[in-house]
C-alpha cells in the first residue's frame, strides 16, 4: 500500500497478470473509495490526499486501463488491433460493458455472469481478428453456444459458425 496514484497501475496489472482478479477490484475499491465519495470532484486525485495535490491528473487513471485491459480482458496484439483478444477476469464483478475505441473502429464488449453462466456479446470492427476466452468458471463441462448454435459441448468443439474457430481449452477458458 506505498504505491503512489501513479505507480498504483502497475500494481493493479501484477495482480491481473496473477491471476487476482478479486484482489485487485478489492484494492482498487478501497483505495479510491474516497475519490468516488467525493461529491465535489468527479475526477481522479493527483495524490492519495486531495489537499496535496490537484483534483484533476491524469495519472490516476491507471484503473481505467485494468478494468479494460484485464477485467473486460480487451487488448490489442498487433499495432492497429488489427487482432486483438478478449480475454476477461471478472472476479466478482457479474456485468461488464465496455466500448474500446481503436483506429480500426469501436470495439463493444458485454459479459454477463450468473453462478456458472455467461452470456458474452462482441461487436468487431470489421478488417480484425479476435481471441476470444470464454471463461468456464469452474465447470468442468462448459457448454458455448454462439448465435443459437451449440459450437462446444462435451469438452470438444461442436458446431460451426461463420467468422469462429475453435482454438482450445484449459481450466479458466474455452478460446
Amino acid at each position: 500500500l506505498n504505491a503512489s496514484p501513479y505507480t498504483e497501475f502497475y500494481v493493479l496489472e501484477a495482480l491481473y497478470l496473477m491471476g487476482a482478479a478479486t484482489v485487485a477490484e478489492e484494492r482498487m475499491r478501497n483505495r479510491y473509495a474516497a475519490q468516488a465519495a467525493d461529491p465535489a470532484c468527479h475526477t481522479l486525485w493527483e495524490v492519495w490526499v486531495k489537499a496535496d495535490g490537484t483534483d484533476n491528473h491524469a495519472w490516476n487513471g491507471g484503473p481505467l486501463y485494468a478494468l479494460s485491459a484485464y477485467a473486460a480482458g480487451v487488448r490489442p496484439t498487433t499495432a492497429g488491433w488489427e487482432t486483438y483478444e478478449v480475454i476477461p477476469q471478472t472476479g466478482t464483478l457479474t456485468k461488464i460493458d465496455t466500448v474500446v475505441p481503436t483506429v480500426a473502429g469501436d470495439i463493444r464488449f458485454g459479459i454477463t455472469r450468473d453462478g456458472t453462466q455467461a452470456t458474452l456479446t462482441l461487436t468487431s470492427p470489421d478488417g480484425t481478428t479476435a481471441r476470444v476466452g470464454v471463461p468456464t468458471y469452474g465447470g468442468s463441462q462448459p457448454v458455448i453456444k454462439a448465435n443459437g448454435t451449440t459450437v462446444f459441448t462435451g469438452g470438444s468443439s461442436t458446431g460451426r459458425v461463420s467468422g469462429l474457430s475453435y482454438d482450445g481449452k484449459d481450466s479458466s477458458y474455452v478460446d
